[in-house]
């Protein structure tokens, strides 16, 4: 007998049918009904002692022991069910309150659980290797509900995917476990000791290096449809395990994937020579005040780590340069900051000039703007950006998504001036850009056109507010920043000059981001 299998790839929006950003599989037989008078191929029924499976995929619960039979529900991947009857590999089960049968290729049996002791959640602690978010939830779209600072413990609560769980004080939240250690407990009472597990072996890493051209994806599988396990930075050595056509398995640090070889160059064995110790950094007479609020960062891109925000008029010392970024002491912090927002500070006092009264000069009458070319007030553009979306929050406007998770946000930055930064959801965006109405039907497809209808106004209503409602500057900047979500990639940028602003729109991996 033939079987038909099927694969189903659901885009995502949530709530009205459609999951934005999300896939879901299920594996399937086709589904034709038996006709009058069709029989299923004889095989023998057997009964046994009840015994529990696991789902090995997304499994298909049918009427009777065969494809041929009408589908009763969908059985999700890793659930536990329970037979003591089947038909030839027809295995008769229950789940949720539906009987039906299933097909045995697709079931794992379930041994025992061996009784464990139980551990307390006190037993394990973690101790933060720097200041480190806690969050509402396992990613960094969640809220952060505090700052643990460096070298704090934590109590460990539980795990979902690289987050943990944890207690500290009297909050608790999710913590990245990138940045956490464990801390030695004091011994328990000797045990007796169980036979020790052999340990599993370790993939076999060559002896042959390589280095990256430029910040590389680490994927779970040999292809850009796998999974992103990390990005691993321009210039970092990667250990060479194996190859799959143009993409190789290696290690980097503690994680094992597989990365296109474009972008590696290999790295001769020879011993480097010992590096000098390194020099003690100067920090020199020369000192800058910022001209606005400014974060410090661990190195030369927005895209690295905030250490701290230096308020406006405060002064730093400079200690370096790399590029538009300085590097720069303020008070017991070191980092970096973009030297847009420094004004450097005479050490020489001026000699003073004499006071002369000069006549004042007659100023120029401005002309009135056209209601077109307007530039709004910062009032006037929050009331306009706001149109397009809701749970208006300091300035930051959330975008109605179905999903009630998934968001886009247009806003200002938290400065008292006009001038913004937008920030793009670029996988709301793509998602709802690219479905069709053959993958989820005419209806979802109709609303998921209407939320990107919902995203581009937002977008458009941004421009506006910065170089004026209906002005062509401002629908050239919402048709950028549409390209570069669509089409960009990470690190990829645009600079325009728009009304003698230069304006940057930067791909920044999740978000795009355009400042002026």
């Amino acid at each position: 007998m033939k079987h038909t299998w099927k694969k189903r790839t659901a885009l995502g929006v949530m709530a009205f049918g459609l999951l934005v950003g999300g896939t879901y599989t299920v594996t399937e037989f086709s589904q034709n009904q038996p006709g009058i008078g069709e029989e299923i191929s004889a095989a023998s029924a057997t009964k046994f002692s009840t015994t529990s499976y696991k789902t090995k995929d997304n499994l298909n619960m049918r009427t009777g022991a065969s494809t041929k039979y009408k589908r009763v529900l969908t059985i999700p991947k890793g659930s536990k069910v329970s037979s003591n009857y089947r038909i030839g590999n027809w295995y008769k089960v229950s789940y949720k309150g539906k009987t039906g049968y299933v097909s045995g290729s697709y079931l794992s049996k379930v041994s025992a659980p061996k009784a464990k002791a139980k551990t307390t959640s006190s037993s394990k602690q973690y101790q933060t290797t720097d200041n480190l978010n806690m969050r509402t939830g396992a990613s960094t779209k969640y809220k952060r509900v505090t700052t643990i600072p460096k070298g704090k413990k934590v109590t460990y609560l539980g795990k979902s995917g690289s987050w943990y769980k944890v207690q500290y004080g009297s909050k608790k939240g999710y913590v990245s476990s990138s940045y956490l250690k464990g801390v030695s407990a004091s011994k328990p009472a000797s045990k007796a000791k169980p036979a020790p597990k052999p340990a599993p072996k370790a993939p076999v890493v060559s002896k042959a290096s390589y280095k990256t051209k430029d910040n590389l994806n680490m994927r779970t599988g040999a292809s850009t449809k796998y999974k992103r396990i990390t990005t691993i930075p321009k210039g970092k050595t990667v250990s060479y395990i194996g190859k799959s056509g143009s993409w190789y398995k290696v290690s980097y640090g503690s994680k094992t994937g597989y990365v296109s070889s474009a972008y590696l160059t290999k790295v001769s064995n020879a011993k480097p020579a010992p590096k000098p110790a390194p020099k003690k950094e100067v920090v020199t007479s020369t000192s800058y005040k910022t001209k606005s609020d400014l974060n410090m960062r661990t190195g030369a891109s927005v895209s690295k780590k905030k250490v701290t925000v230096i308020p406006k008029g405060k002064t730093v010392n400079y200690i370096s340069k790399s590029g538009s970024w300085y590097k720069v002491k303020y008070g017991s912090k070191t980092g970096y900051v973009s030297s847009k927002y420094l004004t450097k500070v005479s050490t020489a006092k001026p000699a003073p000039k004499p006071v002369a009264k000069p006549k004042p000069t007659p100023k120029p009458v401005p002309k009135a703007p056209t209601v077109s070319q307007k530039i709004m007030s910062r009032s006037q553009a929050n009331n306009h950006i706001s149109k397009f979306m809701t749970n208006t929050k300091s300035n930051v406007y959330t975008l109605f998504s179905p999903t009630g998770n998934d968001t886009v946000t247009v806003g200002f930055a938290s400065n008292s001036s006009n001038k913004g930064n937008l920030g793009l959801d670029i996988v709301d965006y793509i998602s709802a850009y690219e479905v069709k109405p053959s993958d989820f039907g005419q209806d979802n497809y109709n609303q998921a056109k209407a939320f990107l209808k919902k995203i581009d106004g937002s977008v458009l209503a941004f421009a506006e507010s910065q170089f004026g409602s209906g002005t062509s500057e401002s629908k050239q900047l919402a048709s950028e920043i549409q390209k570069l979500a669509i089409k960009g990639e990470k690190g990829d940028s645009k600079a325009l000059t728009l009304q003698g602003k230069k304006v940057t729109i930067k791909h920044i991996g999740s978000d795009i981001i355009a400042t002026y």
